[in-house]
């Protein structure tokens, strides 16, 4: 028996019962999104910590502003976020759409006080999504709240989640245990550890002096490798079993990728950029296929 396209469709997953990536997240999802968002406040707080009150005042007036725009975005959206995953915006093409216009932020391109309002925002649905266990786009967290309704839409840390879903899959195996444990602490090391040693001694004593980059400089190579056997484990795991093969062995060659480029940075920022290009060939793909005349 093969099973299921752990990213497919979300009725047909619902169906069955399963947990829909990028709908739900589980208990090691939930806390890693709850963990990392609170480290991702500290460098906001940091330069809250340097302005002036109506400086202040006028960066949290656009962390609402942007929380008000994406539930309007949300809204509109709902009609084709409610269908199936091989249609309308659901899974990677809405995520696209919602993702392209937050690429201002890490281009610099906008000014100070709307920056500091979106990083706000980020941060705040990262940790609300873990704490609702929503495991979609963060962004879409408070919407999914407001609006009653819980998209598919995929994010960065979904990684994170089909690592934890392929260990529940595989009967909890010494090796697919294994792969999770080395996985989620690579994960961890890159999106909220690290940060810890260059953030939490500034945030505290208030001086850029206290930051210790060297060590992540140092674990970094360690983590990576934790990442890449991880990803390695999870191939030798489908290739040992007759179940599983059509369709998870991409997620343990992704988690391969994913070890390899995180110590120069491509990780894991850069998975939003394939979210987004994966977005835009899948939207023009059903489009096409909208136009092209029934047989």
């Amino acid at each position: 028996m093969v099973q299921a396209n752990p990213i497919g469709n979300p009725e047909r997953a619902a169906d069955r019962g399963d947990p829909v990536i990028g709908r739900h997240a589980g208990p090691v999802g939930r806390v890693f999104r709850v963990i990392t968002g609170l480290v991702g406040f500290l460098p906001v707080f940091i330069i809250l910590r340097g302005l002036s009150t109506t400086e202040v005042v006028v960066g949290l007036v656009w962390f609402v502003v942007v929380a008000a725009v994406v539930v309007a975005a949300l809204a509109l959206m709902r009609p084709w976020l409610a269908g199936r995953e091989s249609g309308g915006l659901t899974g990677f093409v809405g995520s696209a759409i919602l993702l392209l216009p937050m690429a201002a932020y890490p281009m610099g391109l906008l000014p100070e006080a709307p920056t500091i309002g979106l990083r706000l925002y980020t941060d705040f649905s990262v940790t609300l999504s873990g704490l609702i266990g929503y495991g979609g786009l963060e962004m879409a967290a408070l919407p999914s709240l407001v609006l009653g309704h819980r998209p598919v839409l995929y994010s960065q840390y979904n990684m994170v989640d089909l690592v934890e879903r392929r260990t529940l899959t595989s009967g909890r195996s010494p090796l697919a245990v294994l792969a999770g444990v080395l996985g989620v602490l690579g994960f961890a090391w890159f999106w909220t550890m690290q940060f810890w040693f260059t953030t939490v001694p500034e945030f505290v004593t208030g001086s850029p002096d206290a930051r210790v980059p060297e060590v992540p400089a140092a674990v970094a190579p360690f983590a990576a490798a934790a990442i890449v056997l991880a990803g390695l484990l999870l191939l030798l795991i489908d290739r040992r079993a007759a179940a599983g093969r059509r369709w998870w062995w991409p997620l343990g060659a992704v988690v391969v990728v994913f070890g390899i480029g995180a110590p120069v940075g491509a990780m894991p920022d850069a998975l939003y950029a394939v979210i987004i290009l994966a977005g835009a060939v899948i939207g023009v793909r059903r489009l096409l296929a909208r136009r092209r005349p029934a047989a």
